[in-house]
């Protein structure tokens, strides 16, 4: 069994595989086992069963950025352009049309849902919404319509799941035993015992109907986008105890199409954060409350085993990211996957492509071209050997100003020739 909140944030600075662990954290939803034990087996594999779960609509992902609205991800209104005209349709967004069954439950519209010994009354299946089933209830001998009744699709989906995973039986139904369905409205049951043990009959005969009590809502970079804006009253729905199902459930009438929208609670929102984009916009403290976070840290110890002409790359990597947590703080660290090219590829000439293309890069944007700083993270004051420096520090003759006295700044330089020395590293 996963033990995992309902609503979750991988959070930690670039290159610490947050992306790859969603995929991880998904399958073990979905699966209902723990992350460790899908940790431990063969990626691929794991992979290879997410896309299979996002093919049948368990797992959706998409990356909020700053121009993503509510109306992409609950409803809105969307232009709509014909010939020189233009009219506006309502259109659900994709978390909204993510928690709806509507499209797999349609089979059933216009099936006869009565009790084979019916004597008063005919159910039949009127229309479905994205919660309730809708069935209009017909006089025998009349041909008046009675009231329509509405039987929430959580309820169904939740005894179809019980009994495909053995947990109840469906003479446990007929049998009055509804202990078993203690978290639904009991009167329900037993009012429409005959058409909800029907309903449930013809779901689980249709095995098109996915009714796992598990489906996960990837949102990337979720701290890009204008959170409080995104959501909405979503803020409130995604709380545990107001989702679907439960005894404190909430169902709020959205702005758009006036309809009653809740969050199913078998809907996990899992997202994931970098702590050191300075472009973010902060979690306020209500969203923040509803989630909780797990800090995806630097993996230093696969590289343990790795020394490339000398240079120790476990001890050169954490070196660097001490010196960092030092002068800027934790939320500045390098990430793994920076070095995991090494792990198949463990030359020096790998090592300075590294250097040279990525870490370099990331250190001058970390501290704003500052290159004392970089050079201290480096070690290359370490050590007076020049060709051993990454960053040359350089003085200029001062009489480049002609006779006006000033004291003249270091300028710096990236000095080529030594991401081709080990020394270079193993200095750091």
């Amino acid at each position: 069994m996963n033990d995992m909140h309902l609503n979750t944030i991988l959070y930690g600075v670039a290159g610490t595989g947050k992306t790859y662990s969603t995929v991880i954290y998904a399958v073990a939803i979905v699966e209902d086992v723990s992350v460790e034990e899908i940790y431990a087996q063969d990626y691929a594999n794991v992979l290879k069963r997410f896309n299979e779960y996002k093919s049948k609509r368990l797992i959706e992902s998409i990356t909020f950025h700053q121009s993503y609205s509510y109306e992409e991800f609950i409803e809105g209104i969307k232009p709509k352009l014909n010939d020189n005209d233009i009219s506006y349709t309502l259109h659900d967004g994709i978390f909204k049309k993510f928690c709806s069954y509507q499209l797999e439950w349609n089979f059933l519209i216009h099936q006869d849902v009565s009790s084979k010994n019916a004597k008063h009354y005919k159910y039949i299946v009127d229309s479905i919404t994205n919660e309730n089933i809708y069935i209009k209830k017909f006089k025998l001998g009349t041909g008046q319509d009675g009231k329509i009744v509405s039987i929430p699709i959580h309820i169904i989906s939740d005894l179809v799941s019980s009994i495909r995973n053995n947990n109840i039986t469906i003479m446990d139904l007929k049998d009055n035993n509804l202990e078993v369905s203690s978290n639904y409205d009991i009167s329900m049951l037993k009012c429409y015992k005959e058409v909800i043990i029907n309903l449930v009959e013809k779901v689980l005969i249709n095995r098109n109907i996915n009714t796992s009590k598990n489906r996960v809502f990837i949102i990337d970079e979720i701290n890009r986008g204008n959170i409080s804006s995104i959501f909405g009253e979503l803020i409130t729905l995604i709380e545990p105890s107001k989702r679907i199902g439960n005894l404190e459930e909430v169902k709020i009438k959205l702005p758009y199409s006036n309809e009653y929208f809740g969050v199913p609670n078998n809907i996990y929102i899992l997202g994931t954060m970098n702590s050191s984009d300075r472009s973010t916009i902060l979690f306020d403290t209500a969203l923040r409350r509803r989630f909780q976070f797990i800090e995806m840290l630097p993996n230093y110890n696969i590289f343990k085993n790795v020394s490339i002409d000398g240079v120790d790359i476990y001890t050169m990597f954490k070196n660097i990211n001490l010196r960092i947590e030092y002068l800027l703080g934790k939320d500045y660290l390098i990430g793994h996957t920076y070095f995991l090219e090494l792990l198949n590829s463990p030359t020096l000439e790998t090592l300075a492509k590294i250097f040279k293309y990525n870490i370099i890069p990331l250190l001058q944007e970390y501290f704003f071209n500052d290159y004392s700083k970089v050079r201290l993270v480096l070690a290359d004051n370490q050590t007076d050997v020049k060709e051993h420096q990454f960053i040359l520090e350089i003085f200029p003759d001062n009489t480049i100003f002609g006779n006006l006295d000033i004291d003249t700044k270091p300028i710096y330089e990236i000095n080529s020739k030594a991401f081709e020395i080990s020394e270079s590293y193993r200095k750091i």
